[in-house]
């Protein structure tokens, strides 16, 4: 054998071997995906005025044992603040945080309310 051809076979084996080592350690490896999270892309607006105080509703009659009341809001409408009138939701096992105005250096920014699971403590 001269040089060249042992060249050859060295590089032969090394290859082998790293491909050997790369399958030997990727037996027993389970990739599963990642649980994708809902990510809502939302657009700040700031209004330069305060929102009016909050309308003391009547809620009506709770549909069923379970129901938890998402109190109204105002809404933006562009040139306006427009009152969204409560509602009774199902519980999706979690507490309501109820949305708000805000205010920032720029002016007022709607927080949405969003619901918060429970954890498993019972809490």
């Amino acid at each position: 054998m001269n040089n060249r051809q042992i060249k050859g076979t060295c590089k032969l084996i090394i290859l082998f071997l790293m491909l050997a080592s790369l399958l030997a350690t990727s037996i027993g490896c389970a990739v599963y995906p990642l649980p994708r999270r809902k990510i809502e892309r939302v657009k700040l607006v700031y209004v330069h005025e305060p929102p009016p105080a909050l309308i003391a509703e009547r809620r009506p009659r709770k549909p069923n044992p379970k129901a938890v009341w998402v109190g109204g809001h105002w809404r933006w409408a562009g040139r306006k603040y427009v009152w969204v009138r409560g509602h009774w939701e199902r519980n999706p096992r979690g507490a309501w945080i109820s949305g708000r105005w805000e205010r920032r250096p720029d002016g007022w920014v709607w927080v949405a309310g969003r619901w918060r699971k429970f954890n498993n403590q019972g809490g």
